[in-house]
């Protein structure tokens, strides 16, 4: 058997043909990993709250599914309307590293300064509670299916390609309401389906993608608008400024 969530599709176990019990276990295992995550979110909270986590103990905690739950959990802080400009560029930077590494097919690498670096244990509350109260409600509806989508190969090196998009969007200080928000739903879901092979999440999730490419495009066509409207009326403001010196010089007639 393959480990589901390895882009390499890397045997993580051994499985004998003969044992129809096993196979029914490992099937049974797919179809419960979802409901399993909630809980396992809490592992990451050490019961001494003078303990340091760091990156890469969450990622020894979560071991395979570290990638998937780190996106996960990294997304949690976007997903509210306000902007958090001090937040999302550094956390867009992880997210797009963990998708250009599913892109290129190559196992998951931070560098160490990010690995050593300590979670602060109030914000990693936050992002343990919050990212468990939403996958509880979601969980339930995670199953593997439509598993082309979520298939090693050029199917994952796309998804790949597409989260490090989604990080670099996310990761822009653009200090406008949702600007944060949409990109990170979409990571969300994909990263979501990616941890369960849901296709049908998987399409969600692209569906999502959609949506932040069309509010992107039409907030940069906005900002482009008010910057020509802009730049049109300082000019005829300086057109008319230099007519009224004229005019009070006498140089102009009335």
């Amino acid at each position: 058997m393959t480990d589901p969530h390895d882009p390499k599709g890397t045997p993580c176990e051994k499985t004998d043909a003969s044992a129809p019990a096993a196979e029914a276990a490992s099937a049974a295992h797919l179809n419960t990993a979802s409901a399993k995550l909630s809980a396992e979110l809490k592992l990451l909270l050490p019961e001494d709250p003078d303990k340091k986590m760091t990156i890469r103990d969450i990622m020894h905690t979560l071991q395979d599914r570290s990638v998937a739950v780190l996106l996960i959990l990294f997304c949690v802080p976007f997903l509210q309307p306000i902007p958090m400009l001090g937040l999302s560029t550094p956390f867009g930077f992880v997210i797009g590293l963990l998708g250009m590494a599913l892109a290129l097919e190559r196992e998951p690498w931070l560098p160490a300064f990010i690995l050593n670096r300590e979670v602060p244990r109030t914000l990693l509350k936050l992002l343990v509670e919050k990212g468990g109260w939403i996958v509880a409600r979601v969980e339930h509806l995670l199953k593997p299916r439509l598993l082309a989508l979520a298939a090693p190969g050029l199917p994952m090196r796309f998804h790949g390609i597409n989260l490090a998009i989604m990080a670099f969007l996310l990761s822009l200080p653009i200090p406008f309401p949702w600007t944060n928000t949409a990109p990170a739903a979409a990571i969300m879901l994909l990263s979501l389906a990616l941890l369960e092979k849901d296709g049908i999440f998987v399409i969600l999730s692209y569906l999502a993608q959609l949506g932040t490419y069309i509010f992107f495009g039409v907030l940069g066509y906005s900002a482009y608008m008010a910057g020509t409207l802009g730049l049109s009326f300082l000019t005829r403001a300086a057109v008319l400024r230099t007519y009224y010196i004229g005019w009070e010089a006498g140089h102009l007639p009335m």
